[in-house]
């Protein structure tokens, strides 16, 4: 059905009042990671242009789009912006650019008579209020905790010095090796994965399909890659279905998609 390997789009879904802001997560993230793209949604942003390239017959130019970015480039769609208003067409066009990046990881170029869809490679996060707008495979009901969140309110600044300048460092060298580790699956593996599926399909034929089982394998395979490891063993597909069910256990929110079960 055109999806790529190995996506692995993540809501972060929060109640509204005891809602950490996004720009706190896109801040963490930018000390972490090389590129961060924050697209905060709303009528107003969502309808003002197109987040796709588009060109322009009159000048000979292609004008450049928030879509338009390097690879690799973490991009944290921003829903908890979102407002009661109406959305205009462009921006009916830019929730449908939105979601394609998320579901075939590419880009449309708008050249006016026809589009060209161009590969990316652009990780996805959303953070939202209750159920996303988007539609993605892994929703995370998370709930902060009053009592660290009062804590850090009360912390003067950014962490800075010595100290925090290696940690952050151990992090960014962590995640680059994590994200370039090509991760295999052990035999064995692939029959408790098909003995799960099968058991999961019977059980529930109407949520659980293909991309349920793809979903699972891209977890193990992080999973795996997260322990620096390259090959997914029993243990670590054990451990990554305990993960799956402890997240569809304590999550609220129903997402109505192929495979997600919730």
């Amino acid at each position: 059905d055109g999806a790529p390997i190995g996506a692995f789009a993540v809501a972060i879904s929060t109640d509204a009042k005891a809602a950490v802001p996004a720009t706190s997560l896109v801040s963490e993230l930018k000390r972490l990671l090389p590129a961060v793209a924050h697209l905060p949604l709303s009528p107003k942003a969502l309808g003002a242009k197109p987040f796709v390239p588009k060109k322009d017959y009159d000048t000979e130019t292609l004008h450049s789009a928030a879509l338009q970015l390097a690879p690799s480039t973490q991009v944290v769609i921003d829903e908890t912006t979102m407002e009661a208003g109406l959305i205009n067409e462009q921006g009916v066009q830019n929730l449908t650019h939105l979601q394609n990046v998320i579901n075939t990881q590419s880009v449309p170029f708008d050249f006016g008579f026809y589009q060209v869809d161009f590969p990316a490679d652009l990780p996805v996060l959303i953070a939202s209020h209750g159920k996303p707008m988007l539609q993605v495979g892994c929703v995370l009901k998370v709930e902060p905790d009053a009592s660290r969140l009062a804590i850090l309110e009360t912390e003067a600044g950014p962490s800075e010095g010595p100290a925090c300048d290696e940690a952050d460092e151990v992090a960014r060298v962590f995640l680059v090796m994590a994200r370039n580790t090509d991760v295999s699956l052990a035999e064995s593996v692939c029959r408790l994965a098909e003995e799960r599926f099968i058991a999961a399909r019977q059980a529930n034929p109407k949520e659980v399909d293909q991309h349920s089982l793809a979903r699972w394998l891209t977890m193990a395979r992080l999973l795996a890659a997260s322990h620096g490891q390259t090959q997914v063993t029993d243990k670590i597909w054990e451990r990554a279905m305990e993960l799956e069910e402890a997240r569809v256990a304590r999550n609220v929110v129903s997402v109505h998609l192929p495979g997600i079960a919730e």
